[in-house]
């Protein structure tokens, strides 16, 4: 599929000086990933000392819904426990995040502990989704679909399970969600009723 947006995104500064200018262009560029909606894999590099642009990298991380694979690798290495730090309190509310890598010495405190159990439990829905979307029709993996149908992991996932392109991937997924929709398919997994909704007529006319 043709396409000018932007998906894979480096960024490395090498940039000596300390100064506002410079922590002013870094801070901009962690805004302006906040609110882009086409990166999903994103890799950091070189200096990166300043907490408050970790800060926004970490904000960055916890809202973006599009955003898949980080890499983090600065040359100031503390600074990967801060994001982690930064991270924790709040990324369960994540459901995008599919992988994060750093520097291995710290990737091994509690904080990057809360961070890869988001991270696996992401990866376990989008593969439930994904089996929801190529036809198994039990709950759990519809409640995963409700979860991560904005992933674009799972269309890949889909692509994977599926063989087949990324527009007829994304055209199943919007499909399996119109499904959900639909009051049968909707209290069949959920488990209220076994096979469907069928409206009976009363004495009265009207109907139960």
């Amino acid at each position: 599929m043709g396409t000018t947006t932007l998906t894979d995104l480096k960024l490395r500064f090498d940039v000596t000086e300390v100064g506002d200018v410079v922590h002013e262009a870094r801070r901009e560029l962690a805004r302006a990933l906040s609110v882009n909606k086409g990166v999903r894999r994103l890799e950091v590099g070189g200096s990166w000392s300043d907490e408050s642009e970790a800060h926004l990298l970490a904000d960055t991380l916890q809202s973006s819904r599009t955003l898949c694979h980080v890499s983090f690798f600065p040359k100031e290495h503390e600074i990967v426990t801060s994001l982690a730090g930064m991270l924790s309190p709040k990324i369960s509310a994540n459901y995008s995040l599919l992988s994060m890598s750093g520097y291995g010495s710290f990737l091994r405190g509690g904080h990057w502990f809360q961070v890869s159990e988001v991270i696996r439990r992401n990866c376990a829905l989008v593969t439930r989704a994904a089996h929801f979307v190529i036809g198994t029709k039990v709950k759990y993996c519809a409640a995963a679909l409700e979860l991560v149908h904005s992933n674009p992991g799972l269309v890949e996932k889909v692509r994977e399970l599926a063989s087949v392109d990324e527009d007829e991937a994304a055209s199943r997924i919007k499909e399996s969600l119109k499904s959900m929709s639909e009051l049968d398919d909707f209290m069949r997994l959920a488990g209220v009723v076994r096979y469907g909704v069928t409206c009976h007529s009363r004495d009265d006319g009207l109907l139960l």
